[in-house]
């Protein structure tokens, strides 16, 4: 996560748009939810993926990155919300064979 962090805040300003190809387990949108909470940015994040885990892999992060930073255990460690919280949209791409 923290070489994801560095690398975003070198090459971005507060306002850019990132776009993220491979988005894996959603690093790039933890990375740029940890950045705006600490410079007060306005990044946004496009992350385009195939891949089935979306579901159970990006989607789930994102919820929990959005409602908290903080996480032990997989539950938040204090009652309190201290997530950005995030407005997302995804989109279901068919194919012609479907």
């Amino acid at each position: 996560l923290g070489t994801v962090i560095d690398a975003i805040h070198i090459s971005s300003t507060k306002n850019d748009v990132v776009l993220d190809f491979f988005p894996g387990s959603g690093t790039t949108f933890h990375s740029i939810q940890v950045l705006n909470n600490q410079d007060d940015g306005h990044r946004k994040c496009i992350l385009t993926e195939q891949g089935a885990y979306t579901y159970s892999v990006i989607i789930p992060r994102i919820k929990k990155i959005a409602y908290t930073f903080d996480w032990k255990d997989g539950k938040p460690k204090d009652d309190k919300m201290n997530g950005l919280g995030v407005f997302f949209k995804y989109q279901r791409l068919e194919q012609y064979e479907e």
